[in-house]
């Protein structure tokens, strides 16, 4: 996990599994980018490979964190794995997501 910081937007590039072994780690960093003041967070989901159900709660907790704070989360380039889930469990259509826009 790489994060760049450009004003109050923040990039976080994940690379491998989101699971029940890291996940916590995102929520984590989302806290302190919003206590900090960020105002965007871009979670680049590109390079993801396993993406079950605590990768769906990790996604929706930050989304309600960042919210909260006044902040939105976007979702950049989900795999293939991640835009999968995320439609069949029904939130893909409440998420912000762009595409083509990944960092290299």
């Amino acid at each position: 996990m790489t994060m760049t910081v450009d004003g109050v937007t923040r990039t976080v590039a994940v690379q491998g599994e989101i699971d029940v072994g890291n996940g916590h780690l995102l929520v984590e960093l989302g806290e302190h980018v919003c206590a900090a003041g960020a105002r965007q967070v871009r979670l680049d989901l590109s390079q993801v490979t396993f993406f079950g159900a605590y990768g769906v709660n990790v996604v929706l907790r930050l989304h309600h964190l960042l919210a909260a704070c006044g902040g939105e989360l976007v979702l950049v380039d989900p795999s293939p794995c991640v835009h999968r889930i995320l439609r069949l469990v029904g939130v893909a259509g409440h998420l912000h997501t762009a595409v083509g826009t990944a960092s290299d």
